[in-house]
C-alpha cells in the first residue's frame, strides 16, 4: 500500500486523526458528539463506559495536535486489516478484502487498526506480538511511530464510538450498535493504557530483530 500513489485522486475516507469527520452527521464538529452523548438518555444503559470513553477522547484530541506537529509518515492504508478481511491459501496470504475504509493516513495506523481487535481478547499481548512479527517482515516504523501506537490503537476504538453515534443521529442505525459495544471498547482502552510500555517494547523488539536479520 505504501507504494501506491494517488496524486490526482482523493481517498473517500478521512484519516483517523480527523476523528470527528468519520460520519457526516458529526460533520467535523466535536461538540455535536459530546452533546449527543451527554444529553441522549439512551446512553444511560452504558453510562459508566461511555463517560470513560468520552474522557479518553478528550485526552486524545490534545495528543493528536502533538502528533500532527511531528509529521508522522503518511501513505495509503487499507484501514481495516483484520483477519476476517484476509484470504489465505494453506499458510500463505493470497489476497485482501474490503477496501471501504481505505484512506490516506498516518502509516502507523495500519498496524494500530489491526491491533485494536486483538486488544479485546483475553490475553492480548501474545496475539499482538505474533501479528507484529508478521507485519515487521514488510513494514517498518520509526521510533516516533512506535511510541504513538498505543494512542493510535485507542484512536481506532474512539473512531468507532464517534461513527456509531453519527449513524444514530442520522437515523441510519439504532444507538444499540454503540451501547452494546461500549463496555468492550472501554475494556480495550483500559488494557492499552495499562500495557503501553509492554506493547511498545514488543513492537520495537520485533522490528529491531528483523532489521538485524536483514543486515
Amino acid at each position: 500500500m505504501g507504494k501506491v500513489r494517488i496524486d490526482n485522486m482523493k481517498a473517500p475516507i478521512p484519516p483517523y486523526f480527523e476523528l470527528f469527520k468519520v460520519h457526516h452527521a458529526i460533520g467535523g464538529d466535536a461538540d455535536v458528539f459530546y452533546r449527543e452523548v451527554a444529553n441522549n438518555p439512551d446512553f444511560n444503559v452504558c453510562r459508566e463506559a461511555i463517560d470513560f470513553l468520552v474522557s479518553e477522547i478528550r485526552k486524545i484530541e490534545e495528543k493528536l495536535a502533538i502528533y500532527l506537529q511531528q509529521d508522522l509518515p503518511m501513505q495509503l492504508i487499507h484501514g481495516d486489516l483484520h483477519y476476517d478481511n484476509v484470504m489465505v491459501v494453506e499458510d500463505t496470504v493470497s489476497g485482501l478484502l474490503d477496501f471501504e475504509f481505505c484512506a490516506y493516513d498516518w502509516r502507523a495506523m495500519e498496524l494500530a487498526v489491526a491491533l485494536s481487535k486483538y486488544v479485546g481478547e483475553d490475553d492480548p499481548l501474545p496475539l499482538c506480538e505474533r501479528f507484529v512479527s508478521g507485519f515487521a517482515q514488510h513494514g517498518q516504523l520509526t521510533d516516533a511511530e512506535i511510541a504513538a501506537i498505543p494512542d493510535l490503537v485507542n484512536l481506532r476504538i474512539f473512531s468507532n464510538a464517534v461513527y456509531f453515534t453519527g449513524r444514530a443521529i442520522a437515523g441510519e442505525d439504532s444507538l444499540e450498535s454503540l451501547t452494546s459495544r461500549a463496555g468492550s471498547y472501554a475494556k480495550r482502552v483500559r488494557w492499552v493504557n495499562a500495557n503501553r510500555g509492554a506493547l511498545v517494547a514488543v513492537i520495537r523488539e520485533k522490528m529491531a530483530t528483523l532489521v538485524e536479520a536483514r543486515a
